[in-house]
């Protein structure tokens, strides 16, 4: 344990300094992290607020459920239909960088609900998701965009590192924004809010446009994938294209669990437990801090292990916090709940991200990265719609039971990928026993 916070705290400095080997790679590096630190604190903030705004403005169980998945649907279509940029490299960035900017336009057309009536939830509930359809286009263009931006040795670095600013800036978005909203009367609370939270966006946009993508004759060679002009009919067919399949197919299950509580645990707080913006954006930020600790954590760890085995350990320990979150209600047990989950997800976003950069040629990858996502958001969007509708029929604590079970259920998913990294390891521990210090050295997740 000491020596693997050592190597923790090394990436902590280290994220001060990533070592990269040119200007272009060092300045996009640069623009990379403060694009994400502003849109984390945008979509924090929103993500965070939307539905306790709703409930503000007279939501049912209902249409908070609506809220969580709506946006997966609107995102599903939205992926498909701008599919056919995937295969430009040249349209990436400016249609990444234009969806950015949509989606904080939309954010400030939010703020008409409370003049709205009763039509002021629904009016939340479709520009939220036309928000999150655009925020998700522009996600997967980014994706697209760093994935052969940096060389593939240095991305575990390059990732990782971004994610503790990205974190600790989404953690005082959610925790200034939570106290300003209790600050100020409603609904000018909101406006004020949610009006701040979309001009640092369009800051995060502005930086977006900045990166310098490579061209297409200074593309690193593919980690392991099939040959470049592989098709993904072709890809499918291959060991690594039903790996791909699999790895998608195990996220999928898990997220259904994973989203299924999402209504719930929003309904818990506010119309259980009659928490305050202040409270929950307390709860959050501990949820957002340990995400930090955890992706750093657990990129040591993948580092060790593989992949596969932080997947499967993540997912466990996310499985349990579903079970036991209902159990007392109290701050400091939602506090500790909050922080296990937190830690878990930081690993868990840590570990799918490298897998998918890892996913196919380099020329099919970005093809590959929308179909992923298009295939997790059906699960992302069933999955509070289940959630919703179980609580008109079961109990609260049944509901986080049953979102518990889902997630063994994709833990159990990833079984085979987290075994075959065990094994790997244990390999690695039997030689360093044989060669003797240092002689072993770690495989590859």
């Amino acid at each position: 344990m000491h020596r693997l916070l050592q190597v923790f705290a090394a990436r902590v400095r280290l994220a001060l300094r990533v070592p990269l080997e040119t200007e272009t790679e060092q300045r996009n590096y640069r623009y990379a992290v403060i694009e994400g630190a502003l849109a984390t604190i945008t979509v924090q903030i929103v993500a965070t607020f939307t539905p306790v705004f709703a409930i503000s403005l007279g939501a049912t169980n209902q249409q908070v459920g609506f809220i969580y998945s709506f946006p997966f649907l609107f995102n599903i279509a939205a992926l498909l239909i701008s599919a056919g940029s995937t295969r430009r490299r040249e349209r990436h960035l400016p249609v990444g960088q234009v969806t950015a900017v949509l989606h904080r336009v939309l954010i400030l057309l939010l703020l008409l609900a409370p003049v709205l009536g009763r039509f002021g939830v629904w009016w939340l509930l479709v520009l939220y998701s036309l928000a999150s359809a655009a925020m998700a286009v522009s996600s997967v263009f980014w994706q697209a965009i760093v994935s052969d931006m940096f060389p593939p040795g240095r991305r575990g670095v390059v990732f990782g590192t971004r994610s503790m600013y990205t974190g600790i800036a989404g953690l005082a978005g959610v925790m200034v924004s939570g106290r300003l909203l209790d600050m100020v009367a409603y609904p000018h609370n909101y406006v004020f809010v949610f009006g701040l939270a979309a001009l640092v966006g369009f800051l995060a946009a502005y930086y977006y446009g900045k990166l310098e993508p490579p061209g297409a004759d200074e593309l690193p060679l593919g980690d392991g994938a099939p040959a470049a002009d592989t098709h993904l009919r072709a890809f499918f067919r291959t060991e690594a294209g039903r790996s791909f399949l699999a790895l998608t197919f195990s996220v999928a299950v898990f997220n259904l669990g994973f989203h299924m509580a999402s209504p719930l645990v929003t309904i818990y707080f506010v119309e259980h437990l009659g928490y305050s913006n202040a409270m929950i954006g307390l709860l959050t930020a501990t949820s957002v801090l340990f995400q930090v600790i955890g992706g750093g954590v657990w990129g040591v760890l993948a580092d060790r292990w593989g992949l596969g085995l932080v997947l499967v350990a993540t997912t466990g320990l996310m499985a349990f916090q579903a079970g036991a979150f209902w159990l007392i209600p109290s701050v400091f047990f939602l506090i500790v709940m909050q922080a296990l989950g937190g830690f878990a997800l930081g690993g868990y976003n840590v570990a799918t991200l490298n897998a998918l950069f890892l996913a196919g040629d380099k020329r099919c990858r970005p093809r590959l990265i929308l179909w992923y996502n298009v295939l997790v958001g059906i699960a992302n969007f069933a999955g509070p719609q289940l959630g919703t509708a179980a609580l008109g029929a079961l109990s609260l604590p049944a509901v986080f039971m049953a979102s518990g079970g889902l997630r063994l259920a994709g833990m159990l998913a990833m079984g085979r990928r987290g075994w075959a990294d065990l094994a790997a390891w244990r390999e690695v521990r039997r030689l360093k026993r044989v060669q003797g210090p240092g002689k072993g050295r770690p495989l590859p997740g």
